[in-house]
């Protein structure tokens, strides 16, 4: 069986500026930013233009023990939120400025290549098996990430391997799970 995530985010997620995913790295550089000053600019490699989705961590905990116990059909599952829930970088930025309370100005490196334009995935098998599941609104899960990063930013991940225990809700019940990220 396989399943395939867009950009995964959450606690314990690698929020180093120069390493990790366009997410959690803009949150450390938001931090960063702020304990600077006021005349400290966020900066965002690129243009901000680019769409991508992103999917919480905890949600893809849930989904993918769904696909453990339920799912038999042919093919890769693709787990990720609803295609309009896709942003660009710049909106990105600024959502996490919100969630970082940063109130400093954003600025954009155009020396920075953007990448690909845009990496979006449907979720249509996904919804047609589990129509009802609801994923974490997108700010909540945000701020609850940015919260951990705060909280936990002495000890955040910062090297490419290690593993984390996240607890999910699934029916009801609490479950945990182990992800071993490489």
């Amino acid at each position: 069986m396989s399943v395939i995530p867009p950009n995964i985010f959450g606690p314990h997620d690698n929020f180093d500026p120069e390493t990790a995913h366009v997410l959690p790295a803009l949150i450390h550089k938001c931090w960063l930013a702020k304990q600077s000053g006021p005349a400290s600019p966020l900066v965002v490699r690129g243009s901000g233009w680019p769409l991508r989705q992103f999917v919480y961590a905890p949600d893809l905990g849930a989904l993918t023990l769904w696909v453990m116990r339920h799912y038999d059909g042919p093919g890769p599952l693709i787990l990720c939120a609803d295609e309009d829930d896709e942003m660009r970088i710049a909106e990105l930025a600024h959502a996490i400025a919100r969630a970082m309370d940063f109130q400093g100005t954003i600025t954009f490196d155009r020396s920075h290549a953007d990448g690909q334009v845009r990496k979006t995935v449907t979720n249509i098998r996904l919804r047609r098996l589990l129509p009802d599941f609801r994923f974490t609104p997108f700010e909540q899960a945000l701020q609850e990430t940015c919260n951990w990063f705060v909280k936990h930013r002495e000890d955040a991940r910062g090297v490419a391997s290690s593993s984390v225990v996240i607890p999910i809700n699934l029916n009801q019940t609490k479950t945990h799970i182990t992800i071993v990220c490489v």
